[in-house]
């Protein structure tokens, strides 16, 4: 038995009147492509997109990834499924070198699914963000369900987690998955408070834990309770870069018994009449 492949390597790929290959340009017909695609009856959405390197793509869910490639000897490309059931690996057959085509679904249907960043960091993570890629994103009528799991950084615990809750997570960006809330954390880890409101330092200590805590500033015992709910309450509307340009309203370091995170320090800075800008450790 011999294979015998021939590589034509491709430089760029676009649509075009006519389907064909020539000095690296590989141009596609776009409708008799979606035609073809669309002489499956399950099939009840179809579109195709090209996308090249660097750009700031996601593709995801990426259900299929194949070399372009053809059978010149007249014998079926997946014997069994394209023609006859016939042994492979020998003939002749042409391939287009340097792109791909890429069938993306609309759901997510489980571990088998991919995700292709064509820019940015998570392009380094994967070789298709080196090809030129011819994409068809296409929705059909077979239901999918799907069994998803997750886990934080190397825990050794593993959610079990639902398809809605699967889709949410892998649509969310940084900023979706970020604390609303300005202190993360938990005030009975707060062993003192420094409140720093007109140039002037206040620092609150506490005594005892849960319902036996006892605040107290300059050695008199205070009522702690509206400072720790205003404090609690502090919660963000958006995140943003904009550096803070207005006044110093207020700030506060929060010292906790946590000997990973020792202390959490909050600036609160003007920024129109209902709201601050709100500076976490420096960020």
């Amino acid at each position: 038995m011999r294979l015998e492949i021939g590589n034509f390597y491709v430089r760029e790929v676009c649509f075009g009147e006519k389907t064909s290959f020539a000095d690296g340009l590989l141009t596609v017909n776009q409708q008799e492509a979606l035609d073809f695609v669309r002489q499956d009856s399950h099939i009840t959405q179809a579109e195709l997109a090209i996308v090249h390197p660097g750009q700031m793509v996601r593709l995801c869910p990426v259900k299929e990834a194949v070399e372009p490639r053809v059978r010149v000897d007249g014998r079926a490309l997946f014997p069994g499924y394209t023609g006859k059931l016939a042994a492979s690996g020998n003939g002749r057959l042409h391939a287009l070198k340097g792109c791909s085509v890429l069938a993306v679904g609309k759901h997510w249907g489980g571990f088998q699914d991919g995700l292709i960043d064509m820019g940015g960091e998570g392009a380094k993570y994967t070789h298709f963000s080196q090809l030129v890629n011819l994409v068809l994103i296409a929705d059909t009528d077979e239901e999918e369900a799907i069994t998803a799991y997750a886990r934080v950084g190397d825990s050794s615990i593993v959610y079990v987690i639902t398809e809605l809750e699967y889709t949410d997570l892998m649509a969310a960006t940084y900023n979706d998955l970020r604390h609303r809330e300005v202190l993360t954390a938990d005030f009975a880890d707060v062993l003192s408070l420094d409140v720093t409101l007109e140039g002037e330092t206040y620092t609150f200590t506490v005594q005892g834990e849960g319902e036996d805590a006892v605040w107290s500033w300059n050695d008199q015992e205070i009522d702690f309770a509206d400072l720790q709910a205003a404090v609690e309450a502090l919660s963000a509307e958006e995140f943003t870069d904009e550096a803070p340009g207005d006044q110093l309203e207020i700030s506060f370091t929060a010292y906790l018994g946590n000997e990973f995170f020792p202390q959490v320090e909050v600036a609160l800075y003007r920024y129109d009449g209902s709201s601050c800008l709100a500076m976490v450790d420096g960020e």
